[in-house]
């Protein structure tokens, strides 16, 4: 996900903040419209900017939050020694079980 999220949140962005289709500013007649389906210049340059800086802050916060869980070496599908993958065979079992003649004890495997 963390290879889509750049596109998807610059498709999404670029489709909510289209000057008129929810709101332009500047409007053509306010300074701010709703839903007027028109644009000018002005507001094409404000929309550009705020896209800018709306797609530049989410865009860091995912690298960090990716980054913050490569360094953790989380396993389920964030990377790690795993490359993506659950590491089921790094896993180690600890099941405590009684044996033979004893009241209980701690059984360990590890492959």
């Amino acid at each position: 996900m963390a290879d889509w999220a750049p596109v998807l949140i610059g498709v999404i962005l670029f489709v909510l903040l289209q000057p008129g289709l929810l709101f332009q500013l500047p409007g053509h007649s306010r300074p701010l419209e709703f839903g007027s389906m028109k644009t000018n210049g002005k507001a094409i340059a404000v929309h550009t900017l705020i896209f800018f800086v709306i797609f530049s802050i989410l865009i860091l916060a995912v690298h960090n939050l990716t980054e913050r869980a490569k360094r953790n070496g989380s396993g389920l599908g964030t990377g790690g020694d795993c490359g993506g993958a659950v590491c089921a065979a790094n896993a180690r079992v600890v099941v405590s079980a009684p044996r033979k003649g004893q009241s209980g004890g701690v059984w360990e495997h590890a492959d």
